[in-house]
């Protein structure tokens, strides 16, 4: 070789070696600020506290006072409220308290988004709050978007996360550290894109321990009683974990949501993680928090598993401390919209009943007279979380009375019913007028009767013509097709 050639070959060497210590120098530097990118905090300060001393001492005080419920490890999922935490905050503590213990790995959180069109998947950088950061799950991410690179639109990573997803993190950094996540936004989406969502997830967790946590409130911004009887059907729906049918109520408006999109995706992955039941851990809406009933929202927790947790225990439901505490609920709840101010009632035990089958019944006596009535008969509620509606209706919206007055108060005195053994009559006349209570339904009308307001002389078919006639309606329309008939077992409780 030349001697040229030889300086050329070795100017050659050179530059190629300098390039390759210029590419190793910035490789890990790379690296390191991909590890060291965190998407901002947009929510601190506004829908929870941005101190981390305030946000810390927040989070002990829920969780605190959230009652202990025991669970199965084969809990799977869980759905979560999208609110401030000045209205969600108790219920998102009974949620994770709940989880806590169980054992995952990592997180996916389905939150509901209202900014873009295609479910969007908060990926490229780690997520964070006042108290810290969290570090993005990339490999379970990438699995995610690889299975369906046209369902997710990738989000920058300059971008903060919707509300719902946000006030998640400080509970999940409180009780779980950094434990991985996966943040998936999801705005109006149809049914078919949601359940998709759900398979992607299955396969793309299938080797993984994964909580899946899916965050959207029920129904939003109607009267306190529409709000009640929308997220009852929907939370029946839930329960029945009957998500194919929820595709047509929610396009009927028979049901109702925050996001819908989350709410499927999250029954369809847990059904396909071979969950069987779900467990209603609280339900509330903003009118009880804020004493504002004209427009609220529903909130809601719900666990999905193979088997249900003790929470609900139907042998509390007849102690008397839990009886004296729905009726001063009751109280509290009259007094508080007579715009008197009080602490709201608290039970003495740590753990209080579930969701239950059980109506509820309240009727007010003033000098021994009948002064309002209300009731709730098909719940997925427990009796304390249903009392506030029950007894406002009882006190200001029975048509047959004027409506409850500061002067009425110290003279009320309070009747409760517990309604068990709910059955839908087949046969009309298959009821004991001695033991059973009524209730009649057609169209809009409806009309229900305890025993003792039964006259025991009269045969069945005239019991059933004083019911309808009571409903408004004619007195032989038990036999028409679209009449339903109950009955059900009283359990009456008097306080004064």
């Amino acid at each position: 070789m030349s001697r040229g050639a030889k300086i050329s070959f070795q100017r050659y060497s050179e530059s190629i070696i300098s390039r390759l210590l210029i590419i190793a120098l910035i490789l890990p530097v790379s690296i390191l600020c991909e590890y060291h990118r965190v998407r901002p905090i947009q929510w601190a300060g506004i829908a929870y506290p941005g101190n981390s001393t305030e946000l810390y001492s927040q989070l002990n005080a829920f969780l605190e006072s959230s009652p202990d419920v025991i669970i199965s490890d084969d809990v799977c999922a869980v759905l979560m409220p999208d609110a401030p935490y000045i209205y969600s905050g108790h219920i998102l503590a009974k949620g994770y308290k709940a989880i806590s213990q169980v054992d995952f790995d990592n997180i996916i959180i389905i939150g509901a988004e209202k900014n873009y069109q295609k479910p969007a998947i908060y990926s490229g950088a780690r997520y964070s709050s006042p108290m810290g950061r969290l570090p993005y799950d990339e490999a379970l991410g990438n699995k995610i978007t690889s299975l369906a690179p046209d369902l997710f639109q990738k989000i920058s990573v300059d971008v903060p996360l919707p509300r719902s997803i946000e006030i998640q993190l400080p509970f999940i950094q409180h009780l779980f550290g950094q434990i991985p996540v996966v943040a998936i936004g999801v705005n109006n989406i149809s049914a078919s894109e949601a359940f998709r969502i759900a398979d992607i997830i299955e396969i793309a967790t299938r080797n993984s321990k994964t909580m899946i946590i899916g965050v959207s409130n029920l129904s939003e911004y109607h009267d306190c009683y529409t709000c009640m009887t929308l997220d009852n059907v929907l939370i029946d729906r839930i329960n029945d974990m009957a998500f194919e049918q929820m595709t047509t109520e929610f396009v009927q408006g028979k049901i109702q949501a925050e996001s819908p999109g989350v709410i499927l995706s999250l029954l369809k992955a847990s059904s396909l993680k071979q969950a069987d039941s779900c467990q209603v851990l609280s339900y509330t809406n903003s009118g009880n928090i804020t004493g504002d009933f004209d427009q609220v929202s529903g909130y809601s927790v719900v666990l999905f598993g193979k088997r249900e947790s003790n929470y609900s225990d139907n042998a509390n439901l007849f102690d008397k401390g839990y009886i004296n505490y729905i009726v001063r609920l009751a109280q509290w709840s009259i007094q508080r919209e007579l715009g008197l101010g009080s602490s709201k009632p608290q039970y003495s035990k740590s753990v209080l009943p579930g969701m239950t089958d059980v109506g509820v019944y309240l009727s007010l006596y003033q000098d021994g007279r009948l002064r309002g009535s209300a009731g709730s008969l098909f719940n997925k509620f427990a009796p304390h979380e249903v009392i506030t509606i029950v007894s406002l209706a009882a006190a200001f919206s029975d048509p047959r009375f004027k409506p409850v007055s500061l002067d009425d108060l110290d003279f009320l005195e309070y009747k409760l019913y517990l309604l068990t053994d709910i059955r839908e009559l087949d046969n009309p006349l298959n009821f004991n007028s001695t033991d059973d209570g009524l209730m009649i339904n057609k169209r809009t009308y409806s009309a229900i009767v305890f025993p003792d307001e039964i006259d025991k002389e009269l045969e069945p078919e005239a019991v059933l013509g004083r019911l309808c006639i009571k409903a408004g309606l004619l007195s032989g329309c038990w036999k028409e097709a679209d009449s339903k008939l109950w009955k059900f077992k009283v359990n009456e409780f008097a306080e004064k």
